[in-house]
């Protein structure tokens, strides 16, 4: 069961780095340039957390969660970004996510992530 999470979080983590990629580079106009880099290793950031915390630590839940969570966030700013947006301003959303998952995501994954590694029965 943990090497399958660890597996899942370290996929889910670079399906996030893939996805990005594409938003900035691929779907973003205009040239590229020191914007769309910043802005991909701005919202890249929680995910390679996640992808370091489900590699090299024991707290694979913490980066299970992280990493389902910003996917859910990411997916829904590109929906109101791109696919139905409701204003002028939903692209913003694509500026502001990836420091809501900074400050709020990732400690609250790592947070959970410590706690069940804390109180969970240990498996032999």
């Amino acid at each position: 069961m943990q090497s399958i999470a660890k597996n899942a979080a370290a996929l889910l983590s670079v399906i996030g780095i893939g996805v990005q990629a594409i938003v900035c580079f691929m779907i973003a106009e205009g040239p590229i340039g020191s914007f769309h880099i910043g802005l991909f290793g701005a919202a890249s950031l929680s995910y390679l957390i996640s992808l370091s915390l489900a590699l090299r630590t024991s707290l694979w839940l913490a980066a299970l969660v992280i990493a389902v969570a910003c996917l859910l966030l990411d997916f829904y700013a590109l929906y109101g970004a791109f696919v139905a947006p409701t204003s002028s301003t939903e692209a913003l959303s694509l500026l502001v996510v990836p420091v809501f998952k900074l400050l709020g995501v990732v400690p609250i994954g790592l947070l959970c992530g410590i706690l069940a590694n804390r109180f969970m029965p240990k498996s032999r």
